[in-house]
């Protein structure tokens, strides 16, 4: 029997046509179809709409009244983060069935206080809440967590929105490293609903972490983990690792899924009953307190 699926917002993280349109929501329940059955979409663009009609052959519509009495299994809010709370209140009073997962995009509440109230309500509910935090959960992740253990030093670049794209590698480096145990700003500009900010995460074992927002160049993510041994690197252009003995030319590259894929691979094993591993609500308000903390002050101990 195929999980009912439905999505809310078709923007770029459903779907895209540069480079990276490979990595988005509609390619990979495009590629697990046999397991996933997108019925109904909501977005108030009819262009973004047609898109999903046409491949999904799916029910679409402007607003949430399409979900008035529908019986979904997996909910994916990709709408605004400022609506997440309101569409989820709204939405589970017009479902005849309660969804058994609901996978956020990041960062699940517009602030703490909303994720927290997103937590109760779905506990209340029995929903399983799940955040599409999808580096955190790459097949490499525990070689990489074996080799650069302590003594570790990570280097990231990232573009564009701070709220949003640091945050992706704030929760891949606490996989890696642990919990943070102390926040320091380095440089800090307030810009248009956003911020523009360099801040180092410093952690247990001697591991620290530079974060630098590169807010002018489009769409570059890249990070450098190294010690006295190896190095590792990763671009977003290609989608892989290098990893290398330090001195040495010859690199060990691993490319990796496509990014969605494996979160919704584990989506299916949780309906089947199987071990998965998948981003917690926890994890993200985790994540959303430093990059509070990071907007707030010069620097803490955590």
């Amino acid at each position: 029997m195929k999980i009912k699926a439905a999505i809310i917002g078709l923007g770029k993280v459903f779907h895209r046509r540069d480079k990276f349109n490979q990595y988005t929501h509609f390619r990979s329940l495009l590629a697990l179809k046999k397991n996933l059955k997108l019925v109904c979409a909501v977005d108030p663009i009819k262009k973004r709409r047609l898109i999903a009609e046409n491949y999904f052959n799916c029910e679409t519509y402007r607003d949430l009244n399409i979900l008035k009495n529908k019986e979904i299994d997996l909910l994916i809010l990709c709408s605004p983060t400022s609506s997440h709370l309101s569409n989820l209140l709204k939405i589970l009073k017009l479902l005849k069935k309660k969804p058994k997962i609901i996978l956020f995009e990041k960062p699940v509440g517009s602030s703490i206080k909303q994720s927290l109230k997103i937590k109760q309500i779905c506990k209340k509910n029995k929903i399983l809440i799940f955040v599409n935090y999808f580096r955190d959960y790459e097949d490499m992740l525990k070689e990489i967590k074996k080799i650069f253990n302590s003594n570790s030093e990570g280097y990231v670049e990232f573009s564009g929105n701070y709220m949003n794209n640091s945050s992706h590698f704030i929760s891949l480096f606490m996989k890696i490293f642990g919990q943070p145990i102390k926040i320091k700003v380095v440089k800090k500009k307030k810009i248009k609903n956003d911020h523009i900010l360099d801040f180092n995460l410093y952690f247990k074992n001697k591991n620290v972490c530079y974060f630098k927002n590169t807010y002018h160049k489009k769409n570059h993510h890249f990070f450098r983990i190294s010690n006295k041994k190896k190095i590792l690197t990763f671009n977003n252009f290609e989608q892989s690792y290098n990893i290398k003995l330090n001195n040495k030319t010859n690199a060990k590259k691993i490319k990796l899924c496509q990014n969605f894929n494996k979160v919704y691979e584990n989506v299916i094993k949780c309906f089947n009953k199987k071990k998965y591993c998948l981003s917690s609500i926890e994890n993200a308000i985790k994540v959303h307190k430093i990059l509070l903390v990071c907007q707030k002050k010069i620097s803490t101990t955590l």
